[in-house]
């Protein structure tokens, strides 16, 4: 795991980029990201999902979050949401993301995927998707511009071959696009 001065290293060197419209918050081993205002959601659907066949997925529809207002994301809610920073990884990195602390035990789960791999945003630096729940018995407010969750990373023991942008090239950004999790 880099500590605060490993990232801040990260950083000088290129192997970490980070573009943000606020100031990068480093903590002693992760870096704080902050929640976009792009939001999308499902369509309601009676229709199963099947994952050998796209044409069933359900719509997914966008949507800007209100500065003033923010987002009630009422009990048993999922969205999708964007991170306000935008991160590039050298093949030589890897990480998770990691849930605040702080929104957890008011039920708000903002990560069923963690994995970072090695490369991800090395080609362009890009934001994250995540996959918000609202785990709560009571609705919760989502605002742009709040600590939404942790990156943490790692050195690779050695550099990955190929990094993720250039291993699945064109791979959707905010949601599933085909059935790539039959092969």
């Amino acid at each position: 795991m880099l500590s605060d001065k490993d990232l801040q290293l990260a950083l000088i060197d290129g192997s970490l980029v980070v573009e943000s419209e606020k100031n990068l918050t480093v903590r002693p081993g992760s870096i704080c990201l902050h929640l976009s205002n792009d939001l999308l959601f499902y369509e309601v659907s009676l229709s199963s999902v099947d994952f050998s066949r796209p044409e069933t997925y359900p719509k997914l529809v966008r949507k800007k979050i209100c500065d003033v207002d923010g987002y009630t994301l009422k009990p048993s809610e999922f969205v999708l949401v964007a991170t306000l920073e935008k991160v590039g990884l050298s093949e030589a990195l890897g990480g998770s993301l990691s849930n605040l602390s702080g929104l957890a035990r008011l039920g708000l789960n903002v990560l069923l995927s963690t994995h970072v791999a090695p490369g991800y945003g090395g080609n362009k630096a890009r934001a994250f998707t995540l996959e918000v729940y609202n785990n709560a018995p009571f609705a919760v407010v989502l605002r742009p511009g709040m600590r939404i969750c942790h990156l943490v990373l790692h050195k690779m023991a050695s550099p990955a071959s190929i990094g993720y942008d250039d291993f699945v090239p064109g791979k959707y950004e905010l949601a599933p696009s085909g059935s790539e999790y039959m092969g």
